[in-house]
């Protein structure tokens, strides 16, 4: 299991080495394919939601963007390149946002996708979490987005439709 020591968080470029040293023996092929799988998962069960509710980025999606920015974490971890970790990172977030506008979709004055766009920014966070070793976080995370998701969209439909009354109310006044 990765732990990170206020020692191993400084900038300092010779305990940067030594992390990615000390992760490279830590990291059991064991824990490597736990990780993918632990991202796989995680993914599907986000990506479930979104397929329900027919959003263009479904459970296979979400599984292979969580999957990918874990993977990507591992290899950069393992990099002798001291500054791979930060350029994978960026790179991943990078890469990311062009998948994520590919989603986003307007149409008059409607925006599409957009909910979907973020989680899928917010997903490579959590498999990025998943491949540095991060559990509690990659578990807190995945809750969270699923709260964020599924009671709270019910809250925004009940919000909308009120607000839909008013609005025919207030055009049935004048």
């Amino acid at each position: 299991r990765v732990s990170f020591s206020g020692e191993r968080l400084n900038n300092n470029r010779k305990t940067l080495i030594n992390f990615r040293i000390e992760y490279y023996h830590m990291a059991t092929e064991a824990e490597i394919i736990f990780q993918l799988f632990l991202a796989a998962i995680i993914g599907g069960i986000i990506g479930v939601e979104r397929q329900l509710n027919g959003k263009p980025a479904g459970m296979r999606t979400h599984s292979l963007i969580c999957i990918g920015a874990t993977l990507f974490t591992i290899i950069a971890l393992t990099s002798s390149d001291p500054s791979g970790m930060p350029r994978i990172a960026a790179g991943i977030l990078t890469g990311i946002g062009f998948i994520a506008a590919g989603v986003i979709f307007r149409s008059r004055n409607h925006i599409i996708g957009l909910t979907t766009a973020t989680e899928i920014w917010v997903l490579t966070g959590i498999g990025i979490a998943i491949g540095l070793g991060f559990y509690f976080v990659t578990i807190v995370s995945a809750i969270v987005v699923l709260i964020v998701l599924i009671p709270m969209k019910i809250v925004e439909d009940k919000a909308a439709e009120i607000g839909a009354r008013r609005m025919a109310k207030a055009k049935g006044k004048k």
